[in-house]
This record gives structure tokens, C-alpha cells and sequence, in this order.
């Protein structure tokens, strides 16, 4: 049975989603239409891609009958916006990270699927890769021993781009980059909440962060160390070490095909796509749309590896954070 997807957006992002949807086994997913602020720019889109219909309003897209899932990929700020209108118009829901500004826009949608019995689900893409599955099996069975640190950096040369240091877009680095630094010390640590969070770092004119440290201090001497910047490239890996070695995720950790562990490499090579993707190995998108459609068919309005309770936790993290660096949004006012 097939799937049938709209497309909230049309950026760099929604191409390289589609392109992993259709390195899915034919039958299982199509998509049907796409919605953009500008008409033209859903045309082209939509020529571009093989979609076909196209709509010049995100709410003509939610109102499409042939439409069962949105895939919310239009700019931060607008994300929980749009969840509530696809929601209201009686589609599930996969949403882009980060999934809102702040906790409380959160929680108003993830209380709206639950009233609607709707599907819904952030786009964590990580959660579902092969080597963080693999990486999460392994510390349940203590490959590495006891934990006890987790490390991640994650830098890109990109403080000139508006989706990270206008404020209006959403912009902010942790809700660009840093909420994957997050993800991966919560996959490390299982889900533990923190016993305490130290954030410092610097920010952009505009008032949002541009460069930030983040320490997560568990329980029994455990620890996370975290750093994330628009200013420059870092080495974009993480590690986490335990009493009995060390897992290394090479670069870029998010998406990566590569870990290297005390007891040898474990490679996971990513299928090729039918065009070259704007972002590196966005094929990856393939598992979490995989997961999506799976769990629409079976009725569930949650997916167990990527939970309401994890989009929550996480926003909790990030919400703490931007209060210790001075951060404020128009939302966290409402």
C-alpha cells in the first residue's frame, strides 16, 4: 500500500527528502503535491521533482484530499504553525527539526495529534541510521563497559546564512546543528535526563547563539561535552568512551556510515540516490521515512524509536541552554 505525501516547503532539504523516498521500494511512497509561499517556486519545484500538483499556499497543501502525511520542511519559526494546520486538516505529521522554538510550542502540537489521533513525529534523522542503532545495541549489551564520557563537536562556516542568525527565521545554532550534539549524547545515555546542564558561549548581533559549550553532567562521575558553532568547521565527530574503550563516530557524526571501535570498523554504506543531494548522505532520510510510513499503516500516533517523550526531553535541553546564554524568542512569550 502506498503512502501519499505532500510537501510543506520547497528548499534543499524537501529535494534531498524526496530523492531518499524514492530509493525506498516502488509502491510505498508517493508524493503527490507540494505547498510553497510562492506558487512559482512550488511550479518549478514540482516540475523538477515529478510531483503532480502544486499549490502556492501551505493551507491549500493540508487541504488536498489525496494528501495523508505532510513532511514539514519550511523554516524553523513556522514549524509549529504548520504542524497545527496539517494536523487540523486530518494529516499525520512528520516535522522537521528542531520540531518548535520552545517547549510550550511543543507540547501544543504533540497535545493536538493526540486530540486529532494523528501521527506525528520530529524528524530526527540520526535516531534511525544504521550505525546509531548498531552504536545503541552495543552499549546495551556494555560492548564498551560502563559509560562514563561522551564527546561531539559540530562546526560549520555558515554565520551569513539568515536560517542561523535571523532570529525571525529561528535562527540559532543549537536549533540548527547543536540539537544533533544533544541527540547524541541522550543515545549515549539512554534517555537519562542530566543531573545538571552548563551552557556558556557567544552570540550573533542579532541576539541569537553563534557558538556554544554545553556540558551535561550525569549521574556516577558521567559526563557529556558538547560543542557547536556557525563560525567555523570543526571535525564534526563524536565518541563515547566507556570502562572498556572507545567507540569513535566518524565525521560527520549525525549521518555518519563509519564507526571504529576497540573490536574493528563497522562500515554502513548508504544507497546512491538518482541525483547528487544537497547534503551529505541525506539518503540516510530514507530509514526515518521508512519508520514514518510504517507506523502510519500500523495505526500508531507515535513511533517507539523516536517518541513524543525524546522531542520534549530534548526541547527541555535546548530551552535550559538558551536560558543560561541569554537567548529569547517572541515565542517564549506567548
Amino acid at each position: 500500500m502506498a503512502l501519499n505525501w505532500g510537501i510543506l516547503g520547497a528548499g534543499k532539504i524537501a529535494r534531498d527528502f524526496i530523492l531518499a523516498l524514492k530509493s525506498l521500494p516502488d509502491g510505498e511512497n508517493k508524493v503527490v503535491a507540494v505547498g510553497s509561499s510562492s506558487e512559482a517556486r512550488a511550479k518549478i519545484f514540482a516540475e523538477e521533482n515529478g510531483i503532480p500538483k502544486w499549490y502556492g499556499s501551505y493551507e491549500e497543501l493540508t487541504q488536498d484530499p489525496t494528501v495523508q502525511v505532510v513532511y514539514v520542511a519550511g523554516i524553523t519559526s513556522a514549524h509549529a504553525r504548520s504542524c497545527k494546520l496539517a494536523l487540523n486538516n486530518g494529516k499525520h505529521v512528520l516535522c522537521e527539526k528542531a520540531f518548535a522554538m520552545n517547549l510550550k510550542e511543543a507540547e501544543e502540537v504533540l497535545d493536538l495529534a493526540k486530540e486529532k489521533k494523528l501521527f506525528l513525529m520530529e524528524a530526527m534523522w540520526s535516531r534511525f541510521l544504521p550505525p546509531y542503532i548498531y552504536l545503541q545495541e552495543q552499549l546495551g549489551k556494555k560492548a564498551i563497559g560502563e559509560v562514563s564520557v561522551a564527546m561531539a563537536t559540530f562546526g560549520l562556516k555558515m554565520d551569513a546564512k539568515p536560517r542561523v542568525y535571523d532570529k525571525s527565521l529561528g535562527g540559532s545554532v543549537l536549533l540548527d546543528i547543536g540539537i544533533y550534539a544533544l541527540t547524541f549524547a541522550d543515545v549515549v545515555f539512554n534517555g537519562e535526563k542530566p543531573e545538571k546542564i552548563v551552557a556558556t558561549g557567544h552570540l550573533f548581533d542579532s541576539g541569537v547563539d553563534h557558538t556554544v559549550s554545553v556540558t551535561l553532567l550525569f549521574s556516577g562521575r558521567r559526563i557529556a561535552q558538547l560543542i557547536f558553532t556557525a563560525g567555523v568547521a570543526l571535525s564534526n565527530t563524536a565518541s563515547v568512551t566507556g570502562s572498556g574503550g572507545t567507540v569513535h563516530l566518524e565525521s560527520p557524526f549525525h549521518c555518519t556510515t563509519k564507526l571504529t571501535t576497540p573490536y574493528g570498523v563497522k562500515e554502513f554504506p548508504l544507497p546512491e540516490l538518482e541525483h547528487p543531494s544537497n547534503f551529505v548522505n541525506s539518503a540516510g532520510l530514507r530509514y526515518e521515512i521508512d519508520a514514518t510510513r510504517k507506523s502510519i499503516l500500523s495505526g500508531a500516533i507515535e513511533n517507539d524509536l523516536m517518541p513524543h517523550s525524546t522531542t520534549i526531553r530534548i526541547m527541555q535541553y535546548m530551552d535550559e541552554i538558551r536560558k543560561q546564554l541569554g537567548v529569547e524568542f517572541d515565542q517564549d512569550a506567548l
